[in-house]
């Protein structure tokens, strides 16, 4: 039986590592699938996965798979920003910076009003 590790090695390095789906949203992400992508990460946004959020910000702030948002975007930008994310808050206060007064208000409205599902 001094074969029994060796097996066990070559039948776990052949079968393949299942991503989950962050990872397969990520890599909707990177091919341009913006759809899939959304579809995959918007509920994990919402329940405060920080990379998650991250990528769906991104798409609403350049209007990838999606009609162009800058209040979604500054909202998940700002719940980033709120767990300590220093990078988000810069994302977020550059965003803010091309918002209308209108826009930036709704905005931090629908960002105090969060909870993640």
């Amino acid at each position: 039986m001094r074969f029994a590790p060796l097996v066990s090695v070559l039948i776990l390095l052949s079968t393949p590592v299942l991503a989950g789906p962050l990872e397969n949203g990520v890599a909707s992400y990177n091919r341009a699938d913006y759809a899939t992508a959304m579809k995959t990460l918007e509920p994990l946004a919402q329940q405060g996965n920080v990379d998650a959020m991250y990528t769906v910000s991104l798409m609403y702030s350049k209007g990838r798979g999606v009609t162009q948002d800058s209040v979604k975007a500054y909202v998940y930008l700002d719940q980033m920003a709120k767990s300590g994310d220093k990078d988000a808050a810069s994302d977020r206060d550059a965003l803010a910076s091309g918002m209308t007064p209108d826009q930036l208000s709704d905005a931090q409205k629908k960002s105090a009003e969060w909870k993640s599902k």
